[in-house]
């Protein structure tokens, strides 16, 4: 086989592999019919609105970040750093979802545009914290790092995050 022949059908493989990674990407999944196995609910089994799931969250993080406090046992000259802390981890208002029918009328191109500046959002967010808490992480004192250490880890793992399959679980 020629060299020529060789370079084509390689790059031929590698174009359908990617034509066909791009179209899988593209393709969207049909919506799940909403049951109530699948939607959040209260705890007297009434589905939640976007507002009471945003107070809940809020309240969870205000309590693990007490929990925080009392184990890293503060010194005075550590707690306004705490404060600033707490303030510039604090979640800030959640994009609104794409509407399906302004998105099903963008051709593939410019729905991927739009996914990667929500990415990209979300990801300035995420740097701003992960600054906030180098600047605190910085001020503690190399027990209080160790507590810091165990009870971010412990919030990946725990507080009704699932993560079946990672790990060897």
């Amino acid at each position: 086989m020629t060299r020529f022949r060789k370079q084509l059908i390689s790059g031929m493989t590698a174009f359908g592999i990617l034509a066909g990674g791009v179209s899988a990407f593209a393709q969207t999944t049909p919506a799940a019919p909403e049951t109530t196995q699948n939607v959040p609910a209260d705890q007297n089994g009434k589905r939640m609105s976007h507002e009471q799931k945003m107070e809940k969250m809020k309240q969870r993080m205000a309590e693990r970040m007490a929990e925080l406090h009392k184990k890293l046992q503060l010194t005075p000259g550590q707690e306004a750093a705490w404060s600033a802390y707490v303030e510039r981890m604090q979640p800030g208002a959640h994009p609104a979802r794409p509407n399906r029918e302004e998105m099903a009328n963008l051709t593939t191109p410019e729905r991927m545009e739009r996914r990667l500046a929500m990415m990209q959002e979300m990801q300035k967010k995420m740097a701003a914290r992960v600054e906030a808490t180098k600047e605190f992480y910085a001020i503690l004192t190399p027990a209080q790092k160790k507590v810091f250490d165990e009870e971010s880890v412990r919030g990946w793992h725990g507080h009704g995050r699932h993560h079946h399959g990672h790990h060897g679980r």
